[in-house]
């Protein structure tokens, strides 16, 4: 079976290939192994952007863009076999709990159908889909965190007390995240009643602080850890 792995890849074994001389091949399909078997085939795209698609049976397992590539995940044995013959050099797949998965560098994704973004011809980045990763946190530096924001979430509670029906408090995660900055930064008592504007939960405020400060970060997800 043909090892295509690149949009380049395709276009030329495409142009280089002759449709078989039957009437089970369609215009737009080239064999990737015997002209017997047409489910293995490469399919171009007949409108939308230009793209070739590794197809078995049915399912396009890998279909290449200039600009991106999109994989399914299927969990069958025999497509998972199929898909190590056409994914791009730099992703790897896998089984893990009955379900095929992609390693991207350090990362992990499953899916019916992933993205991804491609930068001179190498798959870099996932889109729409979502990355396995765990939270970890740095217990000094939260403490250090939960040090700085005191003062504000002391004054906040006091203050909450008195005029629990304050109006005109609308918080998003971006009021959030600069709520946190100023208060890391060092915002004294002059400002709080501008920040308690943005700052309807505490514990949204903390989570926030812990991103921002990095006293919590994202890994990726130990092999053995997946779901």
């Amino acid at each position: 079976m043909q090892n295509l792995r690149s949009f380049e890849a395709c276009k030329n074994f495409f142009e280089k290939t002759a449709k078989p001389n039957s009437t089970q091949w369609r215009d737009n399909e080239r064999p990737l192994d015997s002209p017997r078997m047409h489910h293995k085939r490469l399919v171009k795209h007949i409108s939308g952007a230009e793209g070739y698609a590794c197809t078995f049976y049915e399912t396009a397992m890998v279909t290449y863009y200039e600009d991106g590539i999109a994989v399914c995940c299927d969990e069958r044995m025999s497509s998972r076999l199929f898909l190590n013959c056409v994914l791009p050099n730099e992703l790897h797949s896998f089984a893990h709990k009955n379900a095929t998965w992609l390693q991207l560098g350090d990362k992990f994704y499953t899916g019916l159908k992933v993205q991804f973004d491609l930068v001179d011809g190498r798959a870099v980045y996932a889109c729409g889909a979502q990355e396995h990763v765990i939270e970890v946190t740095d217990l000094k530096k939260a403490a250090q965190v939960r040090k700085q924001l005191k003062p504000f979430m002391e004054w906040h509670r006091a203050v909450s007390r008195l005029a629990p029906q304050r109006e005109g408090v609308w918080s998003t995660p971006v009021t959030y995240i600069a709520a946190a900055k100023d208060l890391l930064d060092g915002a004294g008592l002059e400002h709080f009643d501008k920040i308690r504007t943005h700052v309807a939960d505490h514990k949204e405020l903390l989570k926030h602080a812990y991103q921002v400060s990095g006293a919590r970060t994202s890994q990726p997800i130990p092999i053995g850890k997946l779901p």
